[in-house]
């Protein structure tokens, strides 16, 4: 069987990453909104601080951002199935949510991508262990609880 690679389309094209903010020197991506610096700060760089490699800043950059209005962090308008922001996004945010929906993540993992998907899964643990970082006790018994009752419902034993 000869398996043809798909042509680059619009939804398909490389996203470089918005401009790294730095708060202390006020120097912001040129199209944030004073909620999005807000955002940035009450929520995306208590991560982005915590991640260990450059490699997870710049991937962490390119799936999420502030939000403009409301509180949080959203994806990135070009975030979409097949793309490997998406792959990220949905397998971290699998791993903090082991009871969701596991079909979503079993589809991204027989997707192909244009980056390697060992250098993926590494972005994926490093976001994954700065988020744990910045949770409650409480949060983070639930999230092992979780895990735990999964790994029962399937026979695993640890």
């Amino acid at each position: 069987m000869v398996k043809r690679r798909r042509k680059k389309t619009p939804d398909h094209e490389e996203h470089e990453p918005y401009d790294e903010p730095h708060p202390s020197t006020d120097t912001w991506p040129d199209d944030w909104t004073p909620k999005q610096r807000t955002n940035w700060l009450e929520h995306g760089a208590i991560v982005y601080n915590n991640l260990e490699t450059e490699q997870a800043q710049y991937w962490y950059r390119r799936t999420w951002r502030p939000k403009c209005r409301n509180s949080g962090m959203m994806k990135c308008d070009h975030v979409k199935l097949g793309t490997p922001e998406d792959y990220i996004e949905e397998n971290v945010s699998d791993t903090l949510n082991p009871m969701g929906n596991m079909t979503s993540v079993m589809m991204r993992q027989v997707s192909r991508y244009s980056v390697d998907r060992d250098v993926l899964d590494d972005v994926v643990d490093d976001i994954v262990q700065a988020k744990i970082q910045n949770m409650s006790e409480a949060q983070q018994q639930r999230l092992v609880g979780d895990a735990q009752r999964l790994a029962n419902a399937y026979g695993l034993s640890q």
